[in-house]
């Protein structure tokens, strides 16, 4: 039979104060992956947009300006 240690009922679930330190870097991966899919994602809208800009006009016409100007 195995018996287990008490555990001190103001614990939260945590085996120990030091489990609380490892914790401590979860928030700075997450900001740092969310950051750089944003990032990614930016990077993609803008090449869609660049890649995909409307051609330069094949023919264009040449306006002939008038002899003289009427005012």
């Amino acid at each position: 039979m195995r018996i287990e240690p008490v555990q001190d009922p103001r614990n939260t679930g945590r085996d120990n104060d030091n489990d609380r330190d490892k914790d401590v870097g979860w928030r700075t991966k997450r900001v740092i992956d969310l950051g750089s899919i944003l990032v990614l994602l930016g990077v993609m809208v803008a090449g869609y947009y660049y890649f995909n800009r409307p051609a330069p006009p094949t023919q264009t016409s040449f306006i002939v300006p008038s002899q003289h100007v009427h005012w």
